[in-house]
């Protein structure tokens, strides 16, 4: 679009959920792909040091996601989340999307959390909400607050091979 080089990020995620919550019987699983819609200009270098968190904040074009109720979905997942991308794309844009990564570099790996803001502006007010650790607040092993500072990396993190993300990310 524009002559502009775009990225597609996608996580894949199992969830579930009981079919009669109340007596907690039925329980089933679901498959959930998301996917986040960035412009390679929003990826500005990161100097890493280690143990030392680094915050980020990109803005997003789009962040389609798709719900699966079995696992065979590997061969149509991508031709999907296009459909779904370009669903999105056609709407107008209510909310400013941006995602969050908090990263730090331990030695050969880089541990990091993400986190979608959301501001939405109604009349005079403007609200800002957060999502992606998908849970209550009580239910979490950390609080929604610390999830932008180092104290998340001690129970509640994704992991990748620092060469990996360090390419891909400083390129």
């Amino acid at each position: 679009m524009g002559g502009e080089t775009y990225y597609l990020l996608l996580k894949h995620k199992r969830g579930g959920a009981y079919h009669y919550p109340a007596i907690r019987e039925g329980w089933y699983y679901n498959y959930q792909v998301k996917g986040y819609v960035f412009g390679k200009t929003d990826m500005h270098p990161i100097a890493f040091e280690d143990k030392e968190p680094f915050l980020v904040e990109i803005g997003l074009i789009a962040n389609p996601s798709k719900v699966y109720y079995n696992d065979k979905y590997e061969n149509i997942y991508i031709q999907d989340i296009a459909v779904k991308l370009n669903e999105v794309m056609a709407k107008e844009k209510s909310d400013d999307l941006y995602l969050i990564i908090n990263v730090m570099k331990l030695g050969g790996s880089v541990r990091f959390i993400m986190l979608e803001k959301s501001i939405s502006i109604s009349g005079n007010y403007e609200f800002e909400t957060y999502a992606g650790l998908s849970a209550t607040d009580y239910d979490l092993p950390i609080k929604i607050e610390e999830a932008v500072t180092e104290e998340v990396f001690k129970n509640f993190y994704f992991e990748l091979d620092f060469r990996t993300f360090g390419a891909f990310w400083n390129q």
